[in-house]
């Protein structure tokens, strides 16, 4: 076996290619300078997402307070076509029908 750890030594040695500057040390070199350059790093940190949640909330409740401020008031003769009354409705027409 002494023999055989030998030759797989020898072996590794002469096959070794491991050049300083790889293909891919420069592609990630790259990709992390451009995480590190990116404007919203900083907010994308773990520390700042109870911030970030907090913020999303705010905006919900205020979107949610000012809409009804917002729109139009509707009346509500425009629901009286689903009133148990109203002459539109199928049964109604049904009845009318069945009476002659």
């Amino acid at each position: 076996m002494p023999d055989l750890d030998a030759l797989l030594r020898k072996y590794r040695d002469r096959t070794s290619c491991n050049p300083p500057d790889t293909i891919e040390f420069r592609v990630l070199t790259q990709i992390q300078a451009a995480d590190a350059a990116a404007p919203l790093q900083l907010i994308m940190q773990p520390a700042f997402r109870p911030a970030a949640m907090f913020a999303g909330l705010v905006i919900g409740v205020f979107i949610a307070g000012i809409a009804p401020v917002l729109t139009p008031a509707h009346s509500t003769a425009d629901l009286g076509v689903f009133a148990t009354d109203s002459p539109h409705l199928a049964s109604a027409w049904l009845n009318a029908n069945s009476k002659q």
